[in-house]
């Protein structure tokens, strides 16, 4: 009996701690047995019944005390705050989409959409979620076959744009042969585009602009009584100001558009593709390479041609200026030109100061000297790997030039300029390093009678003169100190002008200074962690022992 007793408290008392809901007892002809059932109990729902019994007695308790009768009004005062809220942010979201559809961009809604499908596809490779090559390639032929049915400009900034984004897929997927198809593709209509235009103007027949604005016409559509009290009727520009400037900025951002994909096709075309690549391709190496080097050529040429064209601009509209007579508070056209003012600038087009406003801020704007300087750097560059320095050391030379005109400041008094002319000032010392290395490699044939240096002495000079530009001085501002020897840039060109001036004096047998000038700068270039650096001067320290 008393063992009956104890099992059967033990089987309440487990229970009591949720892990019985039912005992069971039961006796056999020969004894006493026990069985337990057991199930498991709700614990939470339990749990929330207490809760909301809880609640129910303390508000028929505040109820019959009158506490609920004072609370009425903050309650209600919440109630009406929290739906304004939620107003408020909807008005808000709702205010922001209408915005950003007219001002961030310039597609159709349909358009649009298809475009956020394919970016969404094209993401990085690294993420396995959503990268899916085919899928964005699809969502992009969408696009461009919606933005044709909407009237949208075959050669304008966003049509282009997106073929430019399909070719980058291609290229990052391995297909690189594709994305020649499409850049070679966009590059041709652009150049034809760019030829039309001219013919057209020239004949002044009536030009059909690219700038396409479908997508923002639509948009102002969509949200017509929102523009009416938002935006005020803007005149249009007159006659005179479409023929002076607006025809021509177009024209830029058309020619740059077309240079930018030229020296893309370029670069792409005189990459090494691997085996497998040119086997799939069926284009052979060699008929690619010659592709490769016709297409920056012509890209090349065209902006030599630009660049006249600008200083005939430039030279015109200086004499006009100056036919009209100089006006007070109207800067002297002769001292513009002779700055290097660019011709949007004196039209009053990019702001106060053209060099602090970004290139993107700049509607059409052409390119800058630095981008122009870097575009022939690419074919001198491929000059110089095909053993080519004399087709290498002109467009070096002109491209030194391009950033620093002859007729502007010595590049030595920007030391003592703002940072922002700084760095521009390193490109051009890496610029200089690279004329160094292009004169090097002339043959050394005796100089006639007449010449002042050898094609070895204008090596030594134009190293020298790099090392000097980016090497702070005692009277160095601490903006421009600060820049020189933190800007990756500015360091690299100082230290690869070290290795050029220990090169070319091993070449004529100074061999001490030339150990002295590659251990300086490889400790210099380790200081700084770069390994090329690094890798040059030892290599150029053995070779001294060797000799």
């Amino acid at each position: 009996m008393l063992s009956r007793i104890a099992l059967a408290r033990a089987a309440l008392l487990r229970r009591s701690r949720g892990g019985v809901s039912a005992l069971a007892l039961a006796g056999n002809a020969g004894g006493v047995g026990v069985r337990l059932r057991t199930q498991p109990v709700p614990a939470l729902r339990q749990h929330t019944r207490m809760l909301f019994n809880t609640y129910r007695r303390r508000v028929e308790h505040d109820r019959k005390t009158g506490v609920w009768q004072s609370q009425r009004l903050p309650i209600i005062a919440a109630i009406l705050t929290t739906t304004l809220g939620l107003l408020l942010v909807l008005y808000g979201y709702t205010t922001y989409h209408q915005w950003s559809l007219r001002t961030l961009h310039n597609f159709p809604p349909s358009v649009a959409k298809e475009l956020r499908r394919a970016l969404y596809y094209s993401r990085s490779p690294s993420d396995t979620v959503s990268y899916n090559p085919k899928e964005a390639i699809r969502h992009f032929v969408a696009a461009l076959e919606l933005a044709q049915e909407e009237g949208m400009h075959p050669l304008s900034r966003e049509v282009t744009g997106i073929k430019i984004e399909v070719a980058r897929v291609c290229e990052v997927c391995g297909r690189r042969d594709k994305a020649v198809e499409v850049l070679r593709e966009v590059w041709s209509g652009l150049r034809h585009g760019v030829e039309v235009w001219d013919r057209k103007v020239e004949a002044g027949e009536e030009v059909i602009r690219p700038s396409s604005t479908v997508g923002k016409e639509r948009a102002r559509q969509d949200a017509a009584p929102l523009l009416a009290a938002e935006e005020p009727a803007q005149p249009h520009p007159q006659p005179e100001q479409q023929n002076t400037w607006s025809l021509e900025l177009e024209r830029n951002a058309l020619l740059r558009r077309y240079v930018e994909t030229g020296i893309k096709l370029g670069s792409l075309l005189l990459s090494d593709w691997g085996a497998d690549t040119e086997d799939a391709s069926g284009m052979g190496q060699k008929h690619r390479l010659q592709e490769g080097e016709r297409v920056l050529e012509v890209t090349t040429e065209a902006i030599i041609r630009q660049q006249r064209r600008h200083e005939n601009m430039l030279s015109k509209f200086a004499e006009e200026r100056l036919k009209e007579g100089h006006k007070e508070g109207v800067p002297d056209p002769v001292a513009e030109i002779a700055r290097g003012t660019s011709l949007m600038r004196m039209w009053g087009i990019g702001g106060e100061d053209e060099d602090e406003v970004p290139r993107s801020s700049v509607n059409y704007g052409w390119l800058t000297p630095v981008e122009m300087a870097a575009a022939f750097e690419v074919l001198a560059t491929h000059y110089l790997s095909t053993s080519r320095p004399s087709l290498a050391a002109p467009l070096l030379m002109h491209a030194v030039h391009t950033i620093y005109p002859e007729q502007q400041t010595s590049p030595h008094q920007i030391l003592s300029g703002s940072p922002s002319d700084t760095v521009t000032l390193c490109r051009a010392a890496h610029l200089m390093n690279s004329l160094s290395a292009a004169l090097a490699e002339l043959p050394s044939d005796p100089s006639p009678p007449s010449a002042s240096s050898s094609p070895a002495d204008a090596a030594v000079f134009w190293s020298t003169l790099s090392r000097s530009l980016t090497s702070p001085g005692p009277a160095t501002p601490a903006g421009v100190r600060r820049v020189l020897e933190r800007e990756e840039e500015c360091v690299q060109a100082r230290i690869t002008a070290g290795l050029n001036l220990a090169e070319l004096r091993l070449r004529k047998g100074e061999v001490q200074g030339a150990r002295e000038g590659f251990g300086k700068a490889a400790e210099e270039a380790r200081r700084v962690r770069w390994e090329e650096g690094v890798v040059r001067g030892k290599e150029g320290v053995e070779r001294c022992r060797g000799e």
